[in-house]
């Protein structure tokens, strides 16, 4: 995993991004980013919400930073919520308790950074059965066009729009792969088909 890491952090140099490390190119992991995962682990365990606070906000702040200092990334999370970041992490650490935090933290997005929006977007809101997700409005039409190759048949609806014909379409995605039918683009089917 240390590896994975150092991978990311060339490509990271390697696109001209302003690298604060030192000359052999290490640095200083900083908050829970320097715990190792046995102590995520513990914190998952034990439930403890003031501890998974701390790992979520440093997440979003790592999220936050990586944004601003790589070039041409506008978001290295195009739909993936913080909720998800921990599920995502909760996997990682029980496989590798000895690992830092950080290390998988950069080993999972390592994995998102292909699939990062490069460009500001705009957000739309999507409501259906009384619920709301918002999301980035490239994320909503390349879900829409996964979806429409999913069920082998294009939408009637224009792009960039949603109605009940694309609910109904979501809701036996959703069936499909045992998901709560709730009609919406939402983290869990978000997670399925865009992967």
């Amino acid at each position: 995993m240390r590896r994975v890491l150092l991978s990311l952090m060339l490509a990271w140099c390697g696109t001209g991004a302003a690298w604060a490390a030192d000359s052999e190119g290490r640095f200083a992991a900083e908050g829970v980013g320097q715990l190792t995962c046995a102590s995520f682990n513990e914190a998952a365990a034990l439930r403890d919400q003031t501890a998974l606070l701390r790992f979520a906000s440093w997440l979003d702040g790592y999220y936050t930073g990586l944004n601003a200092h790589m070039p041409d990334t506008f978001t290295a999370l195009p739909w993936q919520d913080t909720n998800l970041l921990m599920q995502k992490m909760r996997l990682y650490c029980q496989q590798r308790p000895s690992d830092p935090f950080m290390v998988g933290v950069a080993a999972y997005t390592a994995t998102l950074l292909p699939n990062r929006l490069q460009e500001s977007a705009g957000r739309i809101s999507i409501t259906y059965g009384g619920e709301s997700v918002i999301m980035y409005a490239p994320v909503f039409d390349e879900f829409r066009a996964k979806l429409e190759a999913w069920q082998q048949t294009p939408f009637s609806a224009p792009q960039g729009e949603f109605g009940e014909e694309i609910a109904t379409a979501i809701k036996g995605f959703q069936r499909s792969v045992n998901l709560p039918e709730t009609g919406l683009p939402d983290q869990l089917t978000l997670e399925q088909l865009m992967r």
